[in-house]
């Protein structure tokens, strides 16, 4: 995304003290600095937003109302030199959130980020406390169906734990091994209570299985792969590899 550099271009930036010259001075972000609104400065850019959008958010409502309390001089927001700094979000994030009141910008894409953005909105929503845009980026993730690993990671971060368990069950049934990233996403506590799961079923794969309804025998590893387990030749039920995990996982999650 284009950023302007020329802090001038207005006409209502004041000159430079010689002290401050040689500072890095944040930029005003192309797309979301608008005249006449609120100055926000996150990092080293800054938005000018409309206050309707920030009062969305309780946070910022008790900010706006108590007003007069913390900014007696009344400038806070108003000027470049005086922005509301936010901690916590990065312009990532920021943006993300303004693209959903800004129907030019919207991301209804399958791909990865579609994701990225829906979890920024997941992060923001939950840090300012809106449970309408928090429920919206909930639902957009599910749609998406991220691997498991990331709804592992956002569950525990963002505490959703209706996601936990189906995703433990998913990345215990996987039979690839455990990459890095996922690790890095899932932390490694929680890896090693999964990984005698995931053991326990591998060497499933090498056990002679019965199907009880066609009642015929078979190694769970000649078994049809679906994506609920490992399922019968003859019949096509699935036998032992689902049902073994979920009575694992969630014997795990009832610790």
């Amino acid at each position: 995304m284009p950023f302007t550099d020329d802090l001038n271009n207005d006409g209502l930036t004041p000159s430079v003290n010689h002290e401050d010259q040689n500072r890095t001075k944040p930029r005003r972000h192309s797309q979301f600095y608008s005249p006449g609104l609120v100055v926000i400065q996150i990092e080293d850019i800054l938005y000018r937003v409309d206050i309707k959008i920030l009062k969305h958010f309780q946070v910022f409502r008790d900010m706006f109302e108590h007003a007069s309390e913390f900014n007696p001089d009344k400038t806070e927001g108003q000027l470049d030199e005086n922005p509301i700094k936010l901690d916590g979000a990065t312009p990532f994030q920021f943006e993300s959130l303004l693209k959903l009141f800004d129907f030019s910008s919207v991301f209804n894409g399958s791909d990865e980020p579609a994701y990225q953005h829906w979890a920024a909105i997941l992060h923001l929503a939950t840090m300012w406390d809106n449970h309408e845009f928090r429920e919206r980026a909930i639902q957009e993730i599910e749609r998406l169906k991220p691997e498991p690993a990331k709804f592992i990671h956002l569950s525990q971060k963002y505490d959703v734990p209706k996601w936990m368990e189906p995703a433990c069950i998913e990345l215990c049934k996987k039979t690839e091994p455990i990459t890095a990233d996922e690790v890095s996403l899932i932390g490694v506590p929680l890896l090693l209570e999964l990984c005698p799961i995931r053991e326990r079923l591998a060497a499933l794969s090498n056990a002679i299985v019965q199907c009880r309804p066609c009642g015929i025998g078979q190694y769970l590893s000649d078994t049809r792969r679906t994506s609920s387990g490992a399922a019968c030749l003859q019949c096509g039920r699935v036998i032992d590899r689902s049902t073994e995990a979920e009575a694992a996982v969630k014997s795990l999650m009832n610790k």
